[in-house]
């Protein structure tokens, strides 16, 4: 059975909802744990929507490629975009024992996701921004 979901979403935050029920699907049909699942599809709303409202400097239709593979004990997303060049992991930590009012806007979502996963990689490839989350599943 083919362990690997590719997906085409456009640059429209209505699209988060179509591909969360895809991967709820992907992970019941390989036995992905609830948290699993719940863990990619927060990861990806939260990556999604960021591209979605600040990548873009047009309001061009754009296309967003998602694949997600399951190789071994690793589930491996990588979403691949052509927005504005932005590299995710250069955002520093976000001082989260200040309170929410003295705190920089911005950078809770990345934060989220680098305690989500393993691993996170990014590069700039064909004037693409391609960002892999790499997590265990075991």
């Amino acid at each position: 059975m083919n362990k690997e979901l590719f997906i085409t979403v456009k640059n429209d935050i209505s699209e988060i909802v179509r591909l969360s029920e895809v991967v709820e699907q992907f992970g019941e049909i390989h036995n992905l744990s609830l948290k699993i699942i719940f863990d990619l599809n927060l990861a990806l709303e939260e990556f999604l929507t960021n591209v979605i409202k600040y990548s873009y400097g047009d309001n061009q239709e754009h296309l967003i490629n998602i694949n997600i593979s399951l190789i071994e004990d690793e589930i491996i997303t990588v979403i691949e975009d052509d927005g504005n060049s932005f590299n995710p992991l250069e955002i520093s930590e976000p001082d989260i024992k200040k309170p929410p009012e003295k705190r920089k806007v911005g950078g809770l979502g990345i934060h989220l996701i680098r305690n989500l996963f393993d691993q996170l990689k990014y590069e700039r490839k064909n004037n693409k921004n391609i960002i892999s989350f790499i997590k265990k599943v075991s």
